[in-house]
């Protein structure tokens, strides 16, 4: 997606310059700001091809994140799998120091994805082939391991850390505040007794329905792999589901999208009875998540609007897909 504030920005002379000093690509043609959010996000035409430069916000990632999102894409790609795979340096390494008057901030090239980005409005056929790329990753991170630490995708991360920034500022709401804890308690308690027999690995970690491009033949390359880590797979699909109920789109969309992952990989019954659950939570991480970034730009804060929106989306999710104790969900 381009930030069309952004887009009209020129790239900064010392961002163009770093990266024509640090990588070989050729003679620059043109680096222009494709986003500006919690990270900047830069289009790099050069002699060679495109890239796209992302530069990490300010202590956004620290360095082993970095590294670990790094290893992680250079994996997928020595096993075949379609992604924007990091480009290494002159010396050797992937990452890079943009000295920016705010401080140090870390920096990747990547490949240039092939093709266009998703269709809008969405076309259900098109969603078949993005779950089977889905189930490319997970395959290809089945034996993927790191040196380098990083907050794996489970209840702490997902649950826990965003209740501790939404809260503060439910005070004033007391009767939301008490209705998005217990909501987030039994999310909590529904997937940790699933867990045991769920899938559990890499995981890209926002495949939302765009993140990649297509070519006319089908063939999808994935890129932002900022959130990636290791999770259960059913986060990924849950995200996708997110997706769709959150911008009522056709339900349509997340049966061609199933289908497409069970084309390429089996998923357990655990795994299917989650998807409801971590629908939920990925709202619950989402609003932290907004909640948390409301003062960089491009934020989607709106404070009680925000919140008015954000448990309207929880409250009706959960009378519509979320079953009592024991009960099947769907």
């Amino acid at each position: 997606m381009t930030d069309s504030n952004a887009a009209s920005m020129p790239a900064g002379k010392a961002v163009a310059s770093m990266v024509a000093s640090a990588y070989a690509i050729g003679d620059m043609i043109e680096c222009r700001c494709l986003m500006s959010r919690t990270n900047d996000t830069y289009l790099v035409t050069a002699e060679h091809g495109r890239f796209v430069l992302r530069v990490y916000g300010l202590h956004a990632r620290s360095l082993t994140e970095v590294l670990f999102e790094v290893e992680f894409l250079n994996h997928l790609a020595d096993k075949g799998v379609l992604v924007a795979r990091p480009v290494p340096r002159r010396d050797g390494g992937f990452v890079s120091i943009h000295r920016a008057p705010g401080g140090d901030r870390y920096a990747v090239l990547f490949t240039y994805a092939p093709g266009e980005p998703p269709p809008w409005p969405p076309d259900p056929a098109y969603y078949r082939p993005y779950g089977r790329a889905i189930a490319a990753i997970h395959r290809g991170l089945d034996d993927f391991a790191s040196a380098h630490p990083r907050a794996p995708l489970d209840l702490d991360y997902l649950v826990d850390r965003p209740m501790q920034v939404i809260l503060p500022l439910l005070a004033h709401r007391p009767h939301d505040a008490a209705y998005l804890q217990r909501l987030a308690d039994t999310m909590k308690e529904r997937v940790a007794a699933l867990s045991p027999t769920m899938d559990w690995g890499g995981c890209h970690g926002d495949p939302q329905g765009a993140n990649c491009h297509a070519t006319s033949d089908g063939m999808v390359t994935f890129f932002d792999f900022d959130c990636c880590g290791l999770g259960w797979r059913a986060y990924d699909l849950a995200t996708f589901r997110w997706t769709v109920a959150v911008n009522r789109a056709d339900e349509a969309l997340w049966r061609e999208f199933l289908a497409g992952y069970k084309e390429g990989r089996d998923v357990g019954n655990a795994d299917l009875q989650a998807v409801p659950c971590l629908v939920a939570i990925r709202h619950i991480w989402w609003m932290g998540a907004r909640v948390a970034g409301r003062s960089r730009p491009g934020s989607e804060w709106g404070g009680d609007r925000f919140f008015d929106k954000g448990l309207a989306f929880l409250r009706g999710w959960e009378a519509r897909h979320i079953k009592m104790e024991n009960d099947v969900v769907d």
